[in-house]
């Protein structure tokens, strides 16, 4: 099985949204991956403490077909539970669950978070590991 791991930091993007960021690759990833997988997440607020709530991971790579939340055909590649409110939060996922894609021709990731409700999270800075896999 091939992998190829790919990190996106909204704040070297210069994201004026660091929760809603499109990140654009100079070519097409090396392999044909058919799936795909959050390997950790980090989010940042300097400022002030990030508030208790569930956040789901939005992926615009991802097949609807194959991904459903609550019975509808979705984005969603992930959700966090944030149970401590804190400046800094990091996860890393132990036991991955892959994705379907819709297609492994692509050259950009939209990646986005939002709450339950899907109302749109302001932080300062998020950081995406995903990893591809065949």
């Amino acid at each position: 099985m091939k992998s190829f791991y790919l990190t996106v930091d909204s704040l070297t993007l210069n994201a004026d949204n660091p929760t809603d960021i499109t990140f654009y690759l100079s070519e097409k990833l090396p392999y044909n991956f058919n799936r795909v997988g959050l390997r950790s997440l980090i989010l940042l607020q300097p400022n002030e403490p990030i508030p208790e709530e569930c956040y789901f991971v939005h992926c615009d790579l991802l097949n609807k077909d194959d991904n459903l939340y609550n019975g509808v055909k979705s984005d969603v590649l992930t959700f966090v539970v944030v149970t401590k409110s804190k400046k800094y939060i990091s996860y890393k996922y132990g036991g991955i669950l892959y994705k379907y894609l819709k297609s492994s021709d692509f050259t950009s990731i939209r990646l986005s978070l939002t709450d339950q409700e899907a109302n749109e999270i302001l932080l300062d800075r998020v950081v995406y590991e995903l990893e591809f896999i065949n």
